[in-house]
């Protein structure tokens, strides 16, 4: 979906909009909002800063949170058996989100997700969690969709692309406490 018209609202405005796209996101605390748009390239960038508390589930000593926490994909269509028409995804576009995550005090990393790419006609996906530092992570996802017609019976390897896509946005990254 097109986010220009971002940029021509007034912070406020802007701050409700994230906060209703990440209503899971309790207690959002946006400190910094920023935009650059290039529409000579079709080009359009979100620099923010952000607090959220209360993201995370506790499991005893462990930590667990999702590792892509901005731009989910959740939606899986539908299964048809059988399927008669052809797939057709009318606009392609290409989502690169990087974030970097600063870890509570008091705890450490237990496990990341193994990096996860995926390549289909239908595009490409890839989430990766690299440690820069003790207490910070980068996380980075791409995910592209091609635009194109596709015939009918390929319908199972898309479905099979987007449930995969699904799965992959949903991988943990756990922390455990620091014994002292």
């Amino acid at each position: 979906d097109s986010k220009y018209y971002l940029e021509l609202q007034k912070t406020e405005d802007n701050e409700k909009y994230y906060q209703r796209d990440w209503n899971y996101l309790q207690f959002l605390k946006l400190s910094k909002i920023n935009f650059e748009a290039d529409k000579k390239h079709v080009v359009f960038v979100e620099n923010l800063e952000l607090e959220a508390l209360k993201y995370s589930t506790m499991s005893g000593e462990r930590m667990l949170f999702q590792a892509n926490f901005f731009n989910r994909i959740t939606y899986v269509p539908p299964r048809i058996p059988n399927r008669k028409q052809k797939i057709v995804i009318p606009r392609g576009y290409h989502d690169l989100d990087t974030y970097e995550v600063i870890l509570p005090e008091g705890f450490m990393i237990e496990a990341l997700p193994s990096k996860n790419e995926i390549e289909t006609r239908f595009g490409k996906y890839s989430l990766h969690v690299e440690q820069l530092s003790e207490n910070t992570l980068r996380i980075t996802r791409s995910y592209l969709e091609k635009s194109g017609t596709f015939p009918a019976e390929d319908y199972s390897e898309y479905l099979q692309f987007r449930k995969d896509i699904v799965r992959y946005d949903q991988s943990k990254i756990i922390l455990i406490k620091k014994s002292l």
